[in-house]
C-alpha cells in the first residue's frame, strides 16, 4: 500500500493514512500531504522498516497543481441506488457530460470521479441527483489500492484530474430555500443545523435490525423536526453524519427519505420546539472513536436473532467465507480436494471423516491439470468409495460436481494495472457470477498461487487477492476453499513440525488473515509413525489432515490420517491410480508406559491365586523370566513399588496395592502385594463416617 499511496503523493493527490473507510487518526485533514517523503514515512513501520498497509485516504477541497480545487463527485450504484442514471441524467440537462478525469470504482460498485474546481465547494448528500454525492472541503474519499472486508477500490480511469462539469458549481453554491413552519418559525438555521449535527453525532440512539429499528429511525427524526431543521435537510444530515455509523445495517436514502417523511408527517411536537438547553436526553448509543473505530453497549438480545453460520463441511469451510488447505507438492492435495467435492456432492460423512451438513454443489478449479487428469483422479474417488454416477446428480439429473482446468485457459481473479496496482481481474467477476447462478455452495480453486499477479510476498498485495476470493464468497453465498503450497517442502523426518502450523504457507501471511479456517495437509514422519504405530517403511503411505486456523470453532487437537493407495480404473486392462482412504490410528504407548504395564502384568501371573505375597518374592521370581534376565531382584522390587505405587484394579470386584505387614516366620515387616476387595467411594464414605461405639 505504500507504493500506491507514494504515487498518489507525487501525482499532486494530499493522502492520510487510514483504516478501513475511516481516517486513521483524529487529525487526518493536517496529516493529508503531497510529499512524498512524508508519505513513505507515515506508512513505513518505525520498528521494522516494513509497509504497514494502511489503506489511502484522499483530502478533498485541497488545491491541486493545475491551480483548481480537488472535488469528488461519488457515484452510489448499490441496493438499487440511481448513481450513474443520475449521472446521465445531468448531463443530459446540461448539456454537459462528465469529462474524462481520474476516476475510481469503489468495492460497492459505485465510482469516485475526481475533478478540479475553481474554488473548494461544500459536501452534499443527494443534492445534485438521487445517489450523487458531492465531497469538497473538509472531506475525503477512499483512494485506490485500499482492501476493506467486501472488497478493494481500483483505478477505473487513469487520467489527468480535468475540470468538473460547470453544473457542478453552479448547483454546490445555490442557496438552499428556507423553510417555515406553520407557526412561522425559521427552519434550516446555522445554530439549527450545529444542534441536529451534534445530536446525530453524539446523542442519537442506534438503530438496530431486529430491535426496534425502524422505530428508533423514526425517533430520529421526529427530534430533528423539533431541533428545527427541515425535512431535505434532515436526511442530508442523517445520512452524513448518522447513517452509516449508528444504523445496522445502513438504510438507503430512499428508505431514510421515507422515515422521515413519516416523522415529519405524524411528529407529535412542533417543530423547532426543542429548546437547546433540555433537548436531549440521555441514551445507550454507539460511541465513534478515532479512524470509525465503533464501541457500543451491549443490549439484551435474543440468539434467535443472530443468522447462524452457513457450515457446509465440518468447521472447515462455511458460506460466505475463505478456507485454506496448506500442503506441500506431492502430498496427494488435488485427490484430496477431489474426496471433498465428492462428500458434499453425495451427502458422505465417511469419504473425508468430516461432517457435510447439507449436499450441495461443487466446483473444483485446478490450474495445473489438464481435465482429463481431474477426470481420472475423480473416478478414483468414486471407485474407492464405491460412487455411482447418480450419487452425484440431483434430482434432475444435474452434476453436482463441476471440473474446470487452467492448463488451455488460465483463471485470474487479480491483475496489476497500468499503474502497477494489483486489483480485481475480470474473471474473478466472471467466476462470481457463475457461482451465484449456478448455485454453487463450495468452490475449490487450486493452487493460490498461479489465480493472481500480486507479488506473494508482498503482504498488502496478497490481502488485495484475498479480499477479492473473499468478495467472490460473499456475492455468490458460496465456501470457498483456497489451496496453497508451503513455503518449503519439509524433510520427510520433520513434517511433524509443519503440521498443524499455518506460518508454513508459502510467501505472504495476510492469506491466513484473510481465511477463517486454515488445515494443513502432509505426510507423517517417522516419530509420528512411531507414536501411532507405524512401522518406519510404511510411513510414507500415511497423510495427517490437521486444523491450522479456527477462527469460528474448536481447533481440533488431533490429526486426521489417510492411507494412500491404488485403486484400478477402467475395469481389467485398466490403469491404477492412487486415492487416500480414511485411517483409524490410535497413539501407540511410550516405551516406558508399555514396560511398566508389562512387568504388572507378570507380576500378577506370578501371584496367581494368592491373596498376598511379599515384593521381594516376586522380584526374585521374575529374574527367572527371561526378558528380566538383564535385571537384578533389588531393581525390579523397586520397579514394582513404582508400579504399585497407587492401587490398580485388576478386574470389576478386586484391586492390588503394597501393603507392608507382617509374614509368618520374617521377622520384621515386610512390603507385599495384596488383594482387596474394590471398595465404592460411596461405601469408603459411609465407613468413614460410621459413628465409634463403645464396648462395655
Amino acid at each position: 500500500m505504500r507504493e500506491q499511496a507514494v504515487e498518489l503523493a507525487r501525482r499532486g493527490f494530499p493522502v492520510f493514512r487510514a483504516r478501513g473507510k475511516y481516517p486513521l487518526e483524529e487529525g487526518w485533514q493536517d496529516e493529508a500531504t503531497t510529499d512524498p517523503d512524508k508519505v513513505y514515512s507515515r506508512w513505513t513501520c518505525p520498528v521494522f522498516g516494513n509497509d504497514q498497509g494502511w489503506n489511502i485516504g484522499i483530502a478533498t477541497g485541497r488545491r491541486l497543481p493545475n491551480g483548481l480545487f480537488l472535488a469528488a463527485i461519488d457515484e452510489d450504484n448499490k441496493d438499487g441506488k440511481t448513481g450513474a442514471a443520475s449521472l446521465e441524467m445531468l448531463a443530459a440537462i446540461y448539456d454537459e457530460p462528465m469529462p474524462d478525469t481520474f476516476r475510481t470504482r469503489t468495492p460497492t460498485a459505485g465510482r469516485h470521479h475526481l475533478v478540479g474546481t475553481p474554488r473548494p465547494i461544500p459536501n452534499s448528500v443527494e443534492s445534485l441527483a438521487p445517489g450523487i454525492d458531492v465531497r469538497g472541503e473538509g472531506g475525503y474519499v477512499i483512494g485506490p489500492g485500499s482492501v476493506r472486508e467486501i472488497g478493494v477500490y481500483e483505478i477505473d480511469n487513469d487520467a489527468d484530474i480535468a475540470p468538473a462539469p460547470k453544473y457542478l458549481t453552479k448547483l454546490a453554491f445555490q442557496p438552499k430555500p428556507k423553510l417555515e413552519a406553520k407557526a412561522n418559525i425559521e427552519l434550516d438555521t446555522t445554530a439549527a443545523i450545529e444542534r441536529a449535527t451534534d445530536y446525530l453525532l453524539n446523542r442519537a440512539p442506534s438503530a438496530l435490525e431486529f430491535h426496534g429499528g425502524n422505530n428508533t429511525t423514526y425517533k430520529v427524526f421526529a427530534k430533528l423536526r423539533e431541533i428545527g431543521v427541515s425535512e431535505q435537510t434532515a436526511i442530508e444530515l442523517a445520512a452524513e453524519h448518522w447513517n452509516e455509523t449508528k444504523a445496522d445495517p445502513p438504510w438507503s436514502i430512499d428508505e431514510l427519505a421515507t422515515i422521515c417523511a413519516n416523522a415529519f408527517k405524524h411528529g407529535q411536537n412542533a417543530p423547532g420546539s426543542a429548546m437547546p438547553e433540555n433537548e436531549f436526553e440521555a441514551v445507550a448509543v454507539k460511541d465513534v472513536l478515532r479512524g470509525g473505530i465503533e464501541i457500543e453497549p451491549v443490549v439484551k438480545f435474543d440468539a434467535l436473532d443472530i443468522p447462524k453460520r452457513q457450515w457446509v463441511l465440518g468447521t472447515f469451510a462455511a458460506k460466505q467465507y475463505l478456507s485454506g488447505l496448506v500442503s506441500p507438492p506431492g502430498v496427494g492435495k488435488t485427490t484430496f480436494l477431489l474426496m471433498l467435492a465428492v462428500a458434499i456432492a453425495t451427502g458422505r460423512d465417511d469419504i473425508v471423516k468430516l461432517k457435510v451438513h447439507q449436499r450441495g454443489r461443487v466446483l473444483l478449479w485446478n490450474q495445473e491439470d489438464e481435465t482429463n487428469e481431474l477426470k481420472r483422479r475423480l473416478l478414483a474417488v468414486m471407485v474407492a468409495f464405491d460412487v455411482k454416477w447418480s450419487d452425484i446428480e440431483d434430482e434432475k439429473g444435474k452434476p453436482r460436481i463441476v471440473l474446470g482446468s487452467g492448463v488451455d485457459r488460465r483463471l485470474m481473479f487479480a491483475k496489476r494495472n497500468a499503474a502497477g496496482y494489483v486489483q480485481p481481474a475480470p474473471d474473478a467477476k466472471a467466476i462470481e457470477d457463475y457461482l451465484a447462478s449456478e448455485q454453487i455452495d463450495l468452490a475449490i480453486f487450486d493452487p493460490f498461487v498461479e489465480m493472481h499477479e500480486a507479488n506473494e510476498n508482498d503482504n498488502p498485495e496478497v490481502a488485495v487477492v484475498g479480499a477479492v476470493f473473499r468478495r467472490v464468497a460473499v456475492k455468490a453465498n458460496c465456501a470457498v476453499i483456497l489451496a496453497h503450497h508451503t513455503r518449503k517442502p519439509p524433510a520427510a523426518s520433520a513434517s511433524d513440525a509443519y503440521a498443524g502450523n499455518m506460518d508454513t504457507a508459502r510467501g505472504a501471511g495476510s492469506l491466513a488473515g484473510v481465511a477463517r479456517m486454515v488445515a494443513t495437509l502432509y505426510t507423517i514422519d517417522k516419530e509420528t509413525g512411531k507414536r501411532y504405530g507405524i512401522p518406519e517403511d510404511e510411513c510414507r503411505r500415511y497423510v495427517r489432515f490437521d486444523d491450522a486456523k479456527a477462527n469460528m470453532s474448536l481447533v481440533s487437537g488431533e490429526p486426521m490420517f489417510f492411507r494412500r493407495e491404488g485403486v484400478v480404473i477402467g475395469g481389467e486392462g485398466g490403469e491404477e491410480v492412487g486415492v487416500l482412504r480414511p485411517a483409524d490410528l490410535k497413539r501407540g504407548k511410550d516405551a516406558k508406559t508399555a514396560a511398566r504395564d508389562d512387568l504388572v502384568t507378570d507380576a500378577l501371573e506370578i501371584m496367581g491365586a494368592r491373596v498376598a505375597m511379599p515384593i521381594g518374592d516376586i522380584a526374585k521370581d521374575l529374574t527367572g523370566l527371561p526378558m528380566y534376565a538383564d535385571k537384578t531382584a533389588h531393581a525390579l522390587r523397586l520397579a514394582l513399588k513404582r508400579a504399585f505405587e497407587k492401587k490398580q484394579q485388576i478386574n470389576e470386584n478386586e484391586q492390588i496395592g503394597i501393603i507392608v505387614q507382617g509374614i509368618p516366620g520374617r521377622p520384621g515387616a515386610t512390603a507385599c502385594l495384596v488383594r482387596s476387595a474394590l471398595t465404592s467411594q460411596k461405601d469408603s464414605e459411609r465407613t468413614r463416617n460410621k459413628p465409634e461405639t463403645s464396648s462395655s
